[in-house]
């Protein structure tokens, strides 16, 4: 009996070795988890380096879900993006049963950074409810951390999904949470992000006083430098609403922040934003001159965020209000290009999200019973007459965006069709006017004629006088009426010659209009000739090799170029530009190599960016261009000359 005792133990101890793992092990390894928990708040990157150290072979189930739950945490904080939400699912059934309402909380949030990453925003909506719904505020022990994430995380989908309401109201529950946390500079910056959400919706006079409020409560904790760059905001507001007058104190300590700084990449959109905001100031008051060369400075950051459109846009309205035609035209037709690709950005992210609800909502009516099959019928022809009908919409406006064009493009016609007609009839004026002249030229010879004989009669008669005495009185009247008629001929001439340096005068103020009639026909004829290659150049950085090239440039795709990449970047340019390969390759000196930089540059690459996607230092494409001068065109130069000769390749 007392051996039975002693096996049913031994039994039961085993059993549960094998369910719960050994005591020893259990304890080392969660000693192990909370190192692992606290440097993952510390730093997430070593964690996820440890965490691939770590073998969980062994484990308990318990501290295997731990494990898991602290990998998924340390790359939410790394950054890392989730690629599937299998092993999530895993660990939020385990603690919906097992773990504690910060544990749940927890993992809910990380599922829904999770569907996040995946792209389906819905569903990381509704599992970051429901993480929110596993809050108990009331308790002492609540992860207030993990619940001001979560609000902030739902803040951040709604702004992208184009819903300020809702962003506005997870905006104000972040900012409570920070405060009750003691943690002023975030719930500072949330306010920060509020005045965003009302320039958004365009409440300007709402947004100004948020601004300034949130200024002096920078300035009360000491937040000097912060509170200079919320200024912004009412400087973009008053410049919105047209009051320059107000708009410069803010332009002026916005000024002094971005000046100040050491790297202008610490700045959201670099220093683009700044020179915009001064650009539109200058351009309200009227200083073209100043508000051109700051838009001229934003251009080097035109890539980041929005800052193309808002460039183009400000130089199109200076040269506008200049005059500047041809410019004007040029950043026009850029602005114009740059709308259209944040409409068509703008276009599919609506149809993405409505993709996304569209599949989640059958994701969900799966398990429904089989009576409701005939309601989920109807609800799918809606959901995809809702998707055909913002296609419609789309292919509608671009439709409208092409005729617009051709409009414009008529109009500029018919004004050179004008322009002409209005020389030919200014010739048919001149040759008018060159006509009168010689008229007039001859009527004063003929005049003078009249004149040298009338002093030959009166020459005639002084001399009859003499000899004819009797007949004095008669030519005494004879002569006082020649000269009158003398005088009468002399005025005429005078008037005559009054005459015709009017008509000289005329005629050389018709000559200038000619000139400037000229001169205005030539710069419509340079505009129609820039089209085609402008079109040219649409094509090319429109081109799916391009987008490829640009996503590497910008880090957007970890996967190198290959060869098919340079060859698709080959067959793009000789395209549109077929003679630009045969030129290049008259020359037997080329590597590899130095035919790729030509087509680089052939396609409108800047150095920098030539750097990267060779992978050399900044600077070395520089030398390498500046030596394909010699090698290519057989002359002496820099780098630019090249650039210069390899674009006027066709």
């Amino acid at each position: 009996m007392k051996h039975s005792v002693h096996l049913i133990l031994v039994f039961w101890a085993t059993i549960l070795m094998s369910c719960g793992g050994n005591p020893f092990h259990n304890g080392k390894n969660r000693r192990h988890l909370a190192l692992m928990d606290s440097l993952v708040e510390a730093d997430a990157d070593s964690a996820l380096r440890l965490m691939g150290q770590t073998q969980s072979g062994g484990w308990s189930r318990r501290d295997a879900m731990r494990l898991e739950l602290l990998r998924a945490k340390a790359m939410n904080r790394a950054d890392s993006l989730f690629t599937t939400d299998s092993l999530m699912l895993s660990v939020v059934k385990y603690y919906q049963r097992h773990g504690s309402r910060n544990d749940r909380m927890l993992s809910l949030y990380l599922l829904g950074c999770t569907y996040r990453d995946m792209g389906a925003a819905p569903r990381a909506i509704e599992t970051w409810q429901k993480a929110v719904a596993e809050a108990d505020t009331t308790r002492q022990d609540c992860d207030l951390s993990t619940l001001m994430r979560i609000h902030s995380q739902m803040n951040g989908l709604y702004t992208r999904q184009r819903l300020p309401e809702y962003a506005q109201q997870e905006i104000e529950i972040a900012e409570a949470l920070c405060w009750k946390m003691k943690g002023t500079l975030n719930a500072l910056i949330f306010e920060e992000k509020k005045c965003n959400i009302l320039f958004s919706k365009g409440e300007y006079e709402e947004c100004i006083q948020a601004s300034n409020a949130l200024y002096q409560r920078y300035l009360q904790y000491g937040y000097r430098e912060e509170a200079k760059v919320v200024s912004i905001f009412s400087l973009k507001s008053y410049l919105a609403i047209g009051e320059y007058a107000k708009a410069k104190p803010y332009l002026d300590l916005y000024e002094s922040y971005c000046l100040s700084l050491s790297d202008s990449r610490k700045l959201n959109g670099g220093l683009a934003p700044y020179y915009i905001n001064k650009g539109n100031y200058y351009l309200g008051i009227g200083k073209m001159d100043s508000a051109e060369d700051c838009f001229r400075k934003a251009l080097p950051d035109k890539s980041k965020r929005n800052n193309a459109l808002l460039i183009y846009k400000g130089l199109y309205q200076t040269y506008s209000q200049q005059c500047r035609l041809d410019s004007a035209l040029k950043y026009m037709s850029l602005y114009s290009e740059a709308k259209e690709r944040d409409f068509y950005n703008s276009a599919a992210q609506a149809t993405i999200n409505a993709k996304n609800l569209y599949d989640y909502s059958v994701e969900q009516k799966i398990s429904i019973e089989e009576q409701e099959k005939a309601t989920l019928r109807i609800r799918y022809i809606y959901a995809l007459i809702f998707i055909i009908a913002i296609l419609l919409c789309c292919a509608m406006f671009i439709w409208n965006r092409m005729l617009k064009k051709d409009f414009v493009l008529q109009q500029e016609k018919d004004k050179l069709q004008s322009i002409t007609q209005d020389l030919q009839d200014s010739k048919k004026l001149l040759t008018a006017l060159y006509e009168e002249k010689e008229r007039i030229k001859k009527s004063e010879g003929d005049a003078l004629e009249r004149i040298a004989d009338l002093d030959s009669e009166m020459k005639r008669l002084i001399d009859k006088h003499y000899s004819e005495e009797a007949k004095r009185k008669s030519a005494e009247q004879e002569r006082k009426a020649l000269d009158t008629q003398l005088s009468a001929e002399r005025e005429r001439v005078e008037k005559y010659r009054e005459e015709l340096k009017a008509l000289q005068n005329r005629i050389s103020e018709q000559e200038e209009e000619i000139i400037r009639y000229q001169e205005e026909r030539n710069r419509s004829e340079r505009v129609l000739a820039m089209i085609p290659s402008m079109q040219r150049a649409k094509s090319m950085a429109e081109s799916e090799i391009m987008a490829r090239f640009i996503a590497v440039r910008n880090g957007e795709s970890r996967v190198p170029l290959t060869d098919t990449d340079w060859q698709d970047l080959e067959d793009t340019i000789t395209s549109i530009y077929p003679r630009f390969t045969g030129q290049i390759n008259v020359n037997s000196l080329l590597t590899d190599t130095d035919y790729k930089i030509c087509l680089l540059v052939k396609a409108q690459f800047c150095p920098k960016d030539i750097d990267v996607l060779m992978g050399w230092s900044i600077g070395y494409s520089s030398t390498v261009r500046r030596r394909l001068l010699e090698v290519v065109f057989n002359i002496k130069g820099g780098a630019a000359e090249f650039d210069r000769k390899i674009g006027l390749l066709q």
